[in-house]
């Protein structure tokens, strides 16, 4: 990701060298985004465990909820040089009753503690039919890596996209992607690593049943019996 750090550093430089008496230009066409948004979520667990007969019994039942408040506040400045510079600012904070043994929603923190993650921070050159954009951003619009936005914030990536529309109702792209940011994490992960990763922080606290699958323990309906018949 450095060298990508690299390159937005190269432009942000040029535009604050190449500023003249027009660097105004800059700020009078910027633009603003901001989204508000709150999230109550409650859920029961049962832990399950099997007994000498084969059969599974509820040997604990649990709650979890989390009530949060957030969203996200950002801006593009207008363009200079046919560049411009985005970011945008997230966060999720706890409202009302939290209790840290409740928390795995992934609303809030594992610990129902709020946070708060610089998730875009991009510089996009932008000249007739061809862009490219590069640092953190959102990669919904380009329909090959969802933004996941299922809880209070989304899922961002550090990337660099190259687009170009010369042909008609044809958008070429290329994509270098290094890093992502999951639903509550405030880092950003390697990109190549991150199945692995985004598995061991989605079942933190978790105790799944796994067990291997034995066609003998499902009758000819595809019940589970245990005997098979």
């Amino acid at each position: 990701m450095k060298q990508l750090w690299m390159i937005s550093f190269l432009f942000t430089g040029s535009v604050l060298l190449s500023a003249g008496d027009t660097f105004s230009a800059i700020f009078e066409d910027m633009t603003y985004k901001g989204h508000l948004r709150s999230y109550v979520m409650q859920r029961s667990y049962d832990e399950l465990v099997e007994d000498p007969n084969g059969d599974f019994i509820v040997q604990s039942e649990s709650e979890k909820a989390s009530n949060a408040i957030g969203g996200y506040v950002g801006f593009e400045t207008g363009t200079f040089y046919h560049l411009s510079i985005g970011s945008t600012f997230y966060t999720s904070q706890p409202v009302f009753h939290n209790p840290a043994v409740e928390g795995g929603l992934q609303l809030l923190g594992n610990d129902q503690k709020g946070y708060a993650v610089l998730g875009e921070a991009f510089v996009k050159w932008e000249y007739d039919k061809t862009l490219l954009k590069v640092g953190r951003q959102l990669l919904s619009e380009y329909r090959f890596l969802s933004d996941n936005d299922i809880r209070m914030t989304p899922y961002t990536y550090e990337a660099a996209i190259l687009e170009n529309r010369d042909y008609k109702n044809t958008v070429l792209r290329v994509a270098a992607v290094s890093g992502v940011k999951t639903l509550v994490s405030t880092d950003y992960i390697d990109f190549v690593n991150a199945s692995k990763d985004i598995l061991r922080e989605q079942t933190i606290d978790r105790n799944p049943i796994r067990g291997a699958y034995d066609p003998a323990d499902y009758d000819t309906e595809g019940n589970y019996n245990r005997s098979g018949k």
